[in-house]
């Protein structure tokens, strides 16, 4: 599914803020609040897979099939 701006609705789950005089633009969780400088897609799947704060209705969007538990996450 595209938005009209033509990303994926995955970037919905990031806050993206371009750097200036920066090649790459910063890309924040909006769960967990973990930063990284590279905006490429496979990155972004890559910390949603494992980010601990992701929330559980988000597990099938993100294709997490673990029930909405998932050993990542901490225990409360």
């Amino acid at each position: 599914m595209l938005r009209k701006n033509n990303r994926s609705v995955k970037w919905e789950d990031v806050i993206v803020t371009p750097q200036a005089g920066k090649a790459n633009s910063s890309v924040v969780c909006r769960y967990c609040s973990a930063e990284w400088f590279n905006i490429s897609v496979q990155r972004l799947n890559s910390h949603m897979l494992a980010c601990k704060k992701l929330p559980d209705y988000l597990y099938e969007r993100r294709g997490r099939d673990d029930g909405g538990w998932s050993p990542l996450k901490k225990k409360a």
